[in-house]
């Protein structure tokens, strides 16, 4: 996508895993691709929830931006915390509200300690414990998919 916008003329750069130059979970909900989870890190799209890999592309070609989405994640995530619950680094939060943060609400939940446990678990680093069981994901066994 990058390169044909500047083959239209316009400056675009392309940002994706490994190559990042800017923060993805508040440009995700600033055009409207879904809401912060409880996690602090992931964003939730209301019909694939986690399940996606994400990029940007940046541009001054002139666009009409999206709006942000609220579907209810953060009300939602106030009450279910089954990931905080299942989390075995206890890395996510089991505070009521989110924090204003760089613009944006999230939770302030711990991505050292997440990581420390990724990287030295024996079973493997994806741990993936707080995507697994978050119902967003599971449109078999959610009642409001």
């Amino acid at each position: 996508m990058a390169r044909y916008i500047r083959s239209l003329g316009y400056n675009a750069r392309a940002h994706h895993f490994g190559n990042y130059d800017l923060a993805i979970p508040p440009t995700l909900i600033a055009s409207g691709m879904g809401e912060l989870s409880r996690t602090g890190d992931c964003v939730v799209h209301p019909r694939i929830g986690f399940r996606s890999k994400c990029g940007a592309v940046t541009t001054d070609l002139p666009l009409v931006p999206d709006k942000p989405i609220d579907f209810g994640l953060l009300d939602f995530c106030r009450v279910c915390k089954k990931c905080a619950e299942n989390c075995p680094s206890g890395a996510i939060s089991f505070d009521k509200d989110p924090v204003e943060q760089n613009g944006y609400m999230r939770w302030n939940s711990d991505m050292k300690k997440c990581a420390t446990f990724r990287a030295g678990n024996e079973e493997g680093v994806n741990c993936g414990r707080c995507v697994k069981v978050c119902p967003w994901n599971s449109k078999e066994d959610s009642w409001f998919h």
